[in-house]
Formats: C-alpha cells, structure tokens, sequence
C-alpha cells in the first residue's frame, strides 16, 4: 500500500516536471517556430505532446525517474536487476497506463516498480535537493509574484507619452490627470523584465478614459507597445460619490 502511494505521489510529480520541462523548451525555441508566440504556448498542442515524451521517457535513463529516485522507487526485473535499456525502452508505453498500480496486473510484465532503501550518501544527495528546491520555489514565487513594472516607472510613462497625445486632449479635454491601476505581476505575462501590463484611466474636463497598457523596455526606457481594451465614459455618467459633512 506504501509503494503504491509513493508510486502515485511520483507519477505527480513527475507529470509536474514533465510541464515544466516543456513550457521551458517550447518557451526558449519559440524565435526559432514560424507563426508561434511564446505566450500562447500552453494551449499548443506541440506543449502537451512535448510534456507527454518528457513523461513517457522518465524511466528509460537509469530505471528511475527523477521523482522515483527522491522516493526510494525504481525499476526492476523480477529478478531485482536493472532491465537493460532495450527493454526500459519497450516499458515506454507501459510507463503511460496506470495499470501498474494494480500488482496482479504488473506480476504478468517483466517490470516491477519496488521500493529501496537509499545509502547514507544518497539521503544526503536527497536533503541537498530537497532544500535547492525549496529554495528554487521560494525564489520562483517571489519573481513570479513581483510587478511586471514599477509604479513609478508606469507613472512617467503615462505622463510622458499619453497625457501628451493631441487626441486624448481633444477627446477627453484638459486638463489631463493619470491614474494609476493594477499591475500585472511578471509570472502573467512572459516573464521578461523588459515587458510590463498595467491599467490605467485619464480624466479629463468631459470624459475619462480607461485602458489596458502594454509597455516595453527599449535602450534601457520604457515605451507604450500596445494599448487595449479601451473604454470612454462621459464625467456626466460617471456615479457621483456621495461623502459626508
């Protein structure tokens, strides 16, 4: 019952790398895939089909996968041996099917997935991954969590280059003031420091503007690349705020 969970948490994690592993190598040869962009890249179908060779291959290297090893389990010949890499190689399609888990079915196959007990040595390997991994998590989450571009940064771009814009005068009518909105957290976008998403509004005299804007970092300044999701209401629509005296 013990290896069967551990087997489960294993095939978890393992999918988890699996991902991971595919996001980064689809992510790093997106320049290089005609009609490909980087962030559309986890609804493409060449993601999962990556993920799955990345999943069906995790045994074939040394019996065990990465998350097999961490948990004390590899495979083995009924015999307790390594399986050559001919027959790691003619598991592949067995390594995809849950049936496994179930011992009167995987007795039939010339693999077994049993549990061991690491050396010394490689409990120590196991604490040093463990811990970089931690550390790793920690690290991923806080440059996930950080804002795609600084308040003060989006502040300056606002005010240098659309408060500026004649239309936005003509339309709205002066003067312009810039509001600030939320800002996109980097792990949203494409997790490149040279890209920010934030939102903003413009009021003016008649009219206040809302929008989605898309910057880019060029020779070290930050520059409008796209603006979306724009919408324009008059100040006689807007809900008036009621405060007491």
């Amino acid at each position: 019952m013990t290896t069967s969970l551990l087997r489960i948490a294993a095939g978890f994690v393992d999918a988890t790398l699996a991902l991971a592993l595919a996001f980064l190598a689809l992510w790093v040869a997106a320049p290089h895939i005609p009609g490909n962009d980087a962030t559309a890249l986890a609804l493409d179908g060449r993601f999962l089909g990556t993920a799955l060779l990345f999943f069906a291959l995790r045994d074939v290297a040394r019996g065990a996968s990465v998350a097999k090893w961490v948990m004390g389990l590899r495979v083995e010949t009924p015999a307790g041996t390594l399986p050559s890499l001919a027959s790691r190689l003619a598991r592949v399609p067995w390594a995809l099917l849950p049936f496994g888990l179930v011992p009167a079915l995987e007795r039939r196959t010339p693999w077994r997935v049993a549990a061991y007990v690491p050396t010394g040595g490689g409990l120590g390997v196991r604490a040093v991954l463990a811990m970089t991994c931690l550390v790793s998590t920690l690290l991923w989450g806080t440059t996930a969590l950080r804002p795609s571009i600084g308040h003060e940064d989006a502040m300056q771009l606002a005010q240098t280059t659309l408060l500026g814009d004649p239309f936005l005068r003509s339309t709205l009518g002066e003067p312009l003031r810039a509001e600030i909105g939320a800002v996109a957290p980097r792990g949203r976008g494409t997790w490149r420091s040279h890209e920010g998403t934030f939102q903003m509004r413009i009021h003016g005299a008649r009219a206040m503007q809302s929008m989605t804007v898309q910057a880019r970092k060029v020779d070290g300044a930050w520059a409008v690349d796209e603006v979306t999701e724009i919408q324009v209401s008059l100040v006689d629509s807007l809900p008036h705020r009621v405060t007491s005296r």
